[in-house]
């Protein structure tokens, strides 16, 4: 295992760097070398990705090999580079993370189309809610695509709120998102929302170890586990998603984990709701319910505001 101790001390280029540092990935069996090498030398060297190849004899300072070296030290050690970085790329756009947030990843994207799939109309005036926000990433994202939308995104950790608010800020979007420190059974609002969108935690107990030590080690484990079957925030939330969307035309969107679509479905039968539409992934596996309230929950709601 290669140390921030015994790595080298010689003086190199840029290109030199980069490929020592895809080597000593490779060798550590670490996932994308040259992809998280170019990364560490961008922050490293504080460069475009182009200088590293229009500009690769240039010399590597001291200070910022010491920096190399340190990142290159915690990337073998298992901490994603994300986290090292401290941002990540999602739906085009920049989002920090800490360890406090999950970390966004491109799975997760496919709630975002199934999203924009249920809007044609992409002006409409629409509210949403984001049950578990973390980074904000989902709610953000669709912001970015509705210019019209407005919404509130929740969370129970405040750190992870504080990670939303940076990003908010970031993206210019602080005016058209309330975030509120609070779980789902305790979500203020005067009005129904149009969408209402979840990544909640799905891994059960028994999957627990077979997690990398990626996840395990720098997710927190609040986002990651869903009780012992996995499913305990789906039903929270089911129980409570009658009166917070509106029953007319609004719909939820679920992230889901593998083989959890038909138990999650059935969750929220039991509460009113059918499920429209299950999406998969990029790699074919199931990662987005549709559900929206059923025929008869309808009618109820109707009867009562009688």
């Amino acid at each position: 295992m290669v140390t921030a101790e015994n790595l080298p001390e010689k003086t190199m280029n840029r290109t030199e760097l980069y490929r020592y540092l895809k080597t000593e990935l490779t060798d550590n069996s670490m996932d994308s070398p040259e992809t998280d090498a170019r990364l560490i030398i961008e922050r490293s060297l504080d460069i475009k990705r182009e200088a590293l190849v229009i500009e690769g004899d240039v010399k590597v300072t001291d200070d910022q090999m010491a920096l190399a070296r340190e990142m290159l030290a915690r990337r073998i050690s298992g901490e994603p580079v994300s986290k090292i970085l401290g941002h990540r790329e999602f739906w085009g756009l920049d989002f920090e993370v800490t360890r406090d947030t999950l970390d966004p990843r491109p799975d997760s994207e496919t709630l975002i189309e199934a999203v924009l799939q249920k809007i044609p109309d992409r002006s409409q005036s629409l509210r949403i809610l984001d049950i578990g926000t973390g980074t904000g990433c989902l709610v953000i994202s669709l912001l970015s695509e509705l210019p019209n939308a407005s919404g509130v995104a929740i969370d129970i950790s405040s750190a992870a709120l504080d990670v939303a608010a940076r990003n908010l800020e970031q993206h210019g979007l602080k005016t058209r998102l309330t975030l509120q420190h609070c779980g789902w059974q305790d979500i203020e609002t005067e009005d129904a929302f149009d969408i209402v969108i979840s990544n909640p935690p799905y891994i059960s107990m028994t999957e627990a170890e077979e997690l990398s030590d990626e996840v395990s080690g720098f997710d927190p484990h609040i986002a990651l586990f869903g009780g012992e079957d996995g499913l305990a925030a789906y039903r929270g939330i089911a129980k409570k998603l009658p009166e917070l969307l509106n029953q007319n035309h609004g719909f939820s969107a679920l992230e889901i984990g593998l083989n959890q679509a038909a138990e999650v479905s059935e969750i929220f039968k039991k509460t009113g709701f059918e499920t429209e539409k299950l999406h998969r992934d990029l790699a074919g596996r199931d990662r987005c319910l549709i559900v929206k309230p059923a025929p008869w929950l309808k009618k109820s709601t109707k009867k009562l505001k009688k």
